[in-house]
């Protein structure tokens, strides 16, 4: 409901925090894509653990160790870790 209220008011910030947690791939999918457009658009922190979603990022700034390298994600993305 948050994410809804954001996108309907035109947030210029939009803070997601595990958005897909606990999700199996295709439903993470179902959550994701749709968020694509509004989030290009939009300043957009996203918390994660899942290198799948990090990896759609302009730039990740990593806490501690990465899951997985980042240059080849599995959803293709484009993040540059900072």
């Amino acid at each position: 409901m948050a994410i809804a209220r954001a996108l309907v008011r035109d947030t210029p910030v939009l803070v997601l925090d595990e958005r897909a947690t606990g999700l199996d791939g295709e439903s993470a999918r179902r959550v994701m894509e749709p968020l694509r457009r509004p989030t290009a658009s939009r300043t957009t922190f996203l918390t994660t653990h899942d290198a799948r979603p990090a990896a759609q990022a302009d730039a990740v700034p990593p806490v501690g160790p990465l899951p997985e390298p980042l240059d080849m994600p599995p959803m293709g993305g484009r993040a540059k870790v900072v």
